[in-house]
């Protein structure tokens, strides 16, 4: 990166969003830089007044905010939001948005998406036996319904099977009591979940 100054606004903005590079994610970071060097390549007399601002973070990209209508520069802040839309905020491989929960998001990769999926479901579930009146029924939740990364962490012989003849269809399904049986081994996933991610926490 051209690291000499002209004195001049957009210089000046440049530097600015440099030393910002710390508070990108580490997935992002060499995305971020990317940029940077193109906008300190773009540089000249014209785009002197130009101003930008930010980064602006959020768990879909990095926004910049610019003054002015210069195609270029707005060209290189579209080519950062669309990078970092599709590469993993935690490794920097591509990566794809998540709903990690209800108010939760983040754009991972499929490795590191799984365990932080797992741990939503799981602590989605236990908030739902948690919840007063949620086992009264004679079941909690179907296969069907159950998030994916769920289903293998539930023993065969946990499920029961019920056939619709008329329909030719079958569905499976958990019975609450059984749930109840497995909460102790619920709760020691979700801890080991929690003490695995810790360090790498997509807040």
């Amino acid at each position: 990166m051209n690291n000499n100054s002209d004195g001049s606004a957009f210089q000046a903005s440049i530097h600015a969003l440099g030393k910002s590079t710390g508070s990108v994610p580490i997935g992002w970071r060499m995305a971020y830089k990317q940029f940077l060097v193109k906008l300190n390549a773009v540089k000249c007399p014209m785009r002197a007044g130009l101003t930008l601002q930010g980064p602006v973070i959020d768990h879909v990209g990095i926004y910049i905010i610019h003054t002015g209508a210069d195609r270029v520069v707005s060209g290189v802040v579209r080519w950062l939001q669309s990078t970092t839309a599709k590469t993993c905020q935690l490794c920097g491989h591509g990566g794809r948005f998540r709903a990690l929960a209800a108010n939760r998001t983040a754009v991972l990769c499929a490795r590191c998406a799984a365990p932080r999926l797992l741990r939503a479901g799981l602590r989605a579930l236990v908030c739902e036996m948690d919840r007063p009146g949620a086992v009264q029924g004679p079941l909690i939740t179907s296969f069907d319904l159950l998030a994916f990364q769920l289903r293998p962490i539930i023993p065969k012989d946990a499920w029961r099977m019920k056939a619709n003849f008329a329909e030719s269809t079958v569905t499976y399904y958990v019975l609450d009591s059984k749930l109840v049986e497995l909460r102790p081994r619920l709760d020691w996933l979700l801890e080991k979940l929690n003490e695995a991610l810790l360090e790498e926490e997509v807040e």
